[in-house]
């Protein structure tokens, strides 16, 4: 048979948990739950954590910054704090962050290599770089297989049925290319995403490899109508990934009005859920810049999750996602979804291997300063793998 099934990857994994304080009482403190590799049959409880709001704050205000600065080196590097500086200080904070969270026995754990490491968090520590802990010679997310989860503090149901993941048959991908969109009412003048076409170009010839192993749906450019993605999306068959590369909109004021910039009009994050809802994709890689961002105090450092942006609108469908935590350039996004697709398709890699060596490659292409590589946020199971039949 020729086709693709959706399997898990077997090999060491790992658990950290972090949770807020009540937030009606601030009762209890921070705590840290950790499930090691040998998964013991007496689990410990909840630890608490010497950590407090203005601590976390100072880390996430401190990498904000940064990745602010060193997006301004590609502007304006005279004005900018030097790349080595930039580099130190991101260090130095995912060092601090690390030490401030994780006890030292846990980091005896994780400085094993190659374990599946999942990071869950309630809805509180969502916008806190967790991927960018760092232990004295890597960062986390460049060392393990690094995925997220969310402890919510209200069940949700998936909308819509999600796909067996036994099920043998064609991969199914959706392909959506806007490199630019057209000019829309009280809206400053979108930018030429030169590469996004490079992307999707790289995406097609892979998929185009794999033969009736895989079909494909792509809506580019004039084609990535508002009607014919809602068409794609809801008239024909499951998708099993479903690609966006283009111009996302975060706003701050009403976050339930993000979207996904289509060629003619916006899909707002109401939309996505609706439309996404009734036939879930297994895994919804949404390429553009702020795709998972959050709003924060001030335009300039958009890095923060809410719990209305796009990213919840897909994870609410009961699909992984991948998305974006702050701007991208376009250079560094094809960088990423090239490897990302050749690993996942042509090698069968899982996820979280997948993603990790698609942020060396991209930090490897990219300036030393250019933290592309790290916007990249990954929600789901880091073992799930597409295996070719």
């Amino acid at each position: 048979m020729s086709g693709f099934s959706v399997g898990w990857d077997a090999g060491p994994s790992s658990q950290i948990e972090v949770f807020s304080p009540d937030p009606q009482t601030q009762a209890g403190g921070y705590r840290l739950k950790f499930t090691p590799p040998f998964r013991s049959t007496l689990r410990p409880p909840q630890r608490p954590l010497q950590l407090t709001p203005n601590k976390l704050e100072f880390f996430r205000k401190g990498l904000s910054d940064l990745f602010v600065a060193a997006g301004a080196r590609g502007v304006n590097a005279a004005a900018a704090p030097t790349g080595d500086e930039i580099i130190k200080k991101t260090k130095n904070y995912g060092g601090q962050l690390l030490d401030s969270v994780v006890p030292q026995s846990v980091q005896d754990v994780l400085r094993a290599r190659d374990l599946y490491l999942e990071i869950g968090v309630d809805e509180p520590l969502i916008e806190f770089p967790w991927e960018l802990l760092h232990d004295g010679t890597e960062y986390l997310c460049l060392k393990h297989r690094v995925a997220r989860f969310v402890n919510l503090s209200q069940e949700t149901i998936p909308r819509g049925a999600l796909p067996d993941p036994w099920t043998e048959g064609p991969l199914s991908i959706l392909i959506i290319s806007v490199p630019i969109p057209q000019q829309r009412e009280r809206r400053p003048p979108f930018e030429m995403l030169t590469s996004v076409q490079k992307e999707t170009e790289a995406i097609l010839a892979v998929i185009d490899s794999l033969g009736d192993a895989a079909k494909k749906t792509v809506l580019s450019g004039p084609q990535a109508t508002s009607a014919a993605v809602w068409e794609a999306i809801t008239q024909g068959d499951r998708y099993h990934i479903v690609h966006y590369s283009g111009h996302a909109y975060f706003n701050i004021e009403q976050p339930t009005s993000s979207s996904l910039c289509l060629f003619d009009e916006d899909m707002e994050a109401g939309d996505i859920l609706n439309y996404f809802g009734k036939k879930p994709p297994v895994l919804s890689f949404m390429n553009g810049c702020e795709t998972a961002a959050m709003p924060g105090g001030a335009a300039a450092t958009k890095n923060r999750y809410d719990i209305f942006s796009l990213a919840r609108a897909f994870l609410d469908t009961g699909s992984y996602l991948i998305g974006n935590r702050w701007k991208v350039g376009d250079a560094a996004a094809a960088a990423f979804a090239d490897t990302f697709y050749r690993k996942l398709l042509l090698e069968g890699q899982p996820l979280g291997q997948v993603i990790r060596d698609a942020r060396k490659d991209c930090k490897t292409q990219m300036p030393d300063y250019d933290f592309s590589w790290a916007s990249y946020i990954f929600y789901g199971d880091p073992r799930l793998c597409f295996r070719r039949l």
